[in-house]
């Protein structure tokens, strides 16, 4: 699973990049399998980026990878709802937090995971 910052998205959607998502994705040194938007800092979504996230997400499920979200302002999810992305997403791909998400995760796939809270030093 990878986490990623949405306010990158934000800043690069416009510029017409990827976000850099994918080249983390490359970059893991572990499978990735869901790839989780920290979407907290994100205010609003236009056209441009949600035409940007429909290609993503295709790029990303074609290998094999789920694109979810967390901390999504819900007057963003409405944008998302009338650009018809809510559906195609998923509701269950958008969580409250990024915990919910990381939970959600380790339920269904046999991940090894100490949480950085609950290391010792």
């Amino acid at each position: 699973m990878v986490s990623y910052d949405g306010s990158r998205i934000r800043d690069r959607v416009h510029s017409g990049g990827r976000c850099g998502i994918l080249d983390a994705v490359t970059k893991s040194p572990s499978l990735v399998r869901w790839v989780v938007v920290a979407a907290e800092p994100v205010t609003s979504v236009d056209v441009t980026a949600a035409d940007t996230l429909t290609d993503l997400a295709k790029t990303l499920l074609n290998a094999g990878i789920e694109l979810h979200f967390a901390e999504l302002k819900d007057p963003v999810k409405d944008k998302l709802k009338r650009f018809g992305l809510f559906a195609i997403f998923g509701e269950d791909k958008f969580f409250p937090t990024i915990g919910a998400a990381v939970a959600l995760y380790l339920k269904s796939h046999d991940v090894r995971w100490v949480d950085w809270e609950d290391q010792t030093q």
